[in-house]
């Protein structure tokens, strides 16, 4: 059973981190959030080239959801 997430629509505009399954997370600027939990998050690293990108996180996909400072 899933643990009840935080209300991530307190957390627009600032950065967090998002878990995800098999050990994966990201780290971005929360843009906008829908009620599925769909996340839209822009300046996120990509750890292959070290990019910035947008990444838009589907929310059946994510385990938790913190602050990042």
């Amino acid at each position: 059973m899933r643990s009840a997430l935080p209300d991530v629509s307190l957390m627009i505009n600032q950065k967090i981190k998002v878990n995800l399954p098999l050990n994966r997370h990201f780290i971005g600027t929360l843009k906008s959030t829908d009620a599925f939990l769909n996340l839209n998050m822009t300046d996120v690293v990509d750890e292959t080239n070290m990019e910035y990108s947008n990444v838009i996180v589907k929310g059946n996909c994510v385990e938790s959801v913190y602050l990042f400072k």
